[in-house]
């Protein structure tokens, strides 16, 4: 029974943190997609709107200057939750024997290596 529940809240866990990741690379894919669309947008407008030479390389450091800010957001949003993880992760420990540290750290572990290789893998297919 003890072993079953040291089971059942690691893999309760993975599952979630696998939710995040999915959820994650999801994120991440479609908003490249978008990207995409929005430089479409963005040029569609320069053309409808008839913006000058001067007017769309204005037009190109406002938004520049949008994605250097919206990037900056992401990374703060990136380090708060990696905090709640460490939070989350130390909070769970708190509550585990000693034999269960064990498996739970194990499990930790596996997971961080899988993320790390999912992340190599998903910047090696980037652009």
């Amino acid at each position: 029974m003890f072993i079953r529940r040291i089971h059942l809240i690691g893999f309760l866990v993975v599952v979630f943190l696998a939710g995040v990741v999915s959820g994650t690379v999801y994120d991440s894919m479609a908003n490249h997609s978008v990207e995409q669309k929005k430089r479409v947008r963005i040029s569609d407008l320069a053309q409808q709107v008839d913006l000058s030479a001067d007017q769309k390389q204005k037009l190109d450091v406002i938004l520049e200057e949008s994605r250097k800010r919206m990037v900056d957001i992401n990374r703060s949003l990136r380090a708060d939750v990696k905090k709640i993880w460490q939070e989350t992760r130390q909070q769970i420990r708190a509550i585990m024997t000693p034999d269960q540290l064990g498996t739970f750290d194990k499990l930790l572990e596996d997971y961080d290596r899988e993320k790390k290789e999912r992340e190599l893998q998903m910047h090696k297919n980037k652009p």
